[in-house]
């Protein structure tokens, strides 16, 4: 009786089909292969991955070189670096690719790159991968700044003179050389000046990413002020000051004279505080304004506002022994006159 056995085992991988011919006396093997997806394999190597970044404190500008800057953050594998090669295409029209070789020596690579116009700029990196790691690709982008070069224009809030202790408002403007915005951040404060003097340091108007500022001054000693501004970079944007713009400040009409002490204190090594009174000399209202105080011949901070007719100042002496001398003076205000307080030596140990 001839009839077919059939037999059918699937170990895994591989199907075997035993197909029995009795009657032949006749074993064949049949081998067919398992699923597609189980053929491919599986990569068992480590995932890579790549940041990059302009590198700190690196802006980008039109037509000067920027620095990119890419960092390996995936786990390290059995050798502890990286194989292979690492490559950078700029996305601007003639960029040619710029690839590295990694190896054992190569920590952070770094590439350059020259944007010609402003605005936002992308790059691709590249990983080759190797035999501990896969291939890595993204595509990572960096804005270019106006700049750096810069101008600061100012603005005063009154043409005429004014009278002593009254406020003004100053407004600076820092635009590019050619009065265009600049679109990145400052990277320092707008300071004021009067006689190349430091009067303040402005305050930023909101919104403006640094480039714009404030600052009212109603403590500016009688006498002509030569105003201007100037954008104090720390790093990036060079400028010249502004164009000064001159304010002359006067005395009251019919000042009044006041009465005025002065007196300093040591209450530690190399400390010494002086008060100055100011009070009216024939009945009245209280003095305002402001004291200027010196040690020596140099003035000590910015002018310091009375309350109560009272105002003080901590100087900070030399480690060396000596006898020093204090002044202040007392920068009147709209009905008083000012005034020169009596001047005050104390003679310090040292150390």
């Amino acid at each position: 009786m001839t009839r077919p056995g059939i037999i059918l085992i699937r170990p895994g991988r591989f199907s075997v089909l035993l197909t029995f011919f009795l009657t032949f006396g006749l074993l064949s093997v049949i081998v067919t292969a398992g699923p597609a997806s189980a053929r491919s394999g599986t990569d068992t190597r480590l995932d890579s991955v790549v940041s990059s970044f302009l590198d700190e404190p690196s802006w980008a500008f039109a037509n000067r070189p920027a620095e990119i800057q890419a960092h390996f953050s995936s786990p390290e594998g059995p050798m502890g670096y990286r194989t292979g090669t690492l490559t950078l295409k700029f996305h601007q029209r003639g960029s040619v690719p710029e690839t590295i070789q990694l190896s054992e020596d190569t920590f952070d690579p770094r590439f350059w790159v020259t944007p010609r116009t402003t605005g936002m700029h992308y790059y691709t990196v590249t990983y080759s991968g190797d035999k501990y790691y896969k291939p890595f690709k993204k595509t990572f982008s960096f804005e270019v700044w106006t700049g750096p070069e810069t101008r600061t224009f100012l603005k005063v809030s009154t043409k005429g003179p004014v009278t002593v202790s009254q406020p003004v408002k100053l407004t600076a403007h820092v635009t590019t050389r050619d009065g265009k915005p600049l679109t990145g951040y400052s990277d320092g404060p707008i300071v004021f000046y009067s006689n190349g003097e430091i009067i303040g340091e402005g305050t930023v108007v909101p919104g403006s990413r640094g480039w714009r500022a404030e600052l009212t001054v109603d403590y500016l000693e009688v006498g002509r002020h030569n105003i201007t501004a100037q954008h104090e970079t720390f790093i990036r944007y060079p400028g010249r000051p502004s164009a000064a713009v001159r304010l002359d400040v006067t005395p009251a009409a019919k000042p009044l004279n006041v009465r005025a002490s002065h007196t300093v204190s040591s209450p530690a090594p190399y400390q010494v505080d002086a008060v100055a009174m100011v009070q009216p000399r024939n009945g009245g209202r209280q003095p305002t304004g402001y004291v200027q105080f010196y040690s020596g011949d140099q003035k000590a901070g910015l002018p310091v506002r009375l309350s109560g007719g009272r105002a003080t100042y901590s100087h900070w002496t030399s480690t060396e022994p000596g006898t020093y001398t204090f002044r202040a003076t007392y920068l009147g205000d709209t009905k008083y006159a000012p005034a020169r307080l009596p001047a005050r030596t104390i003679t310090m140990p040292g150390s």
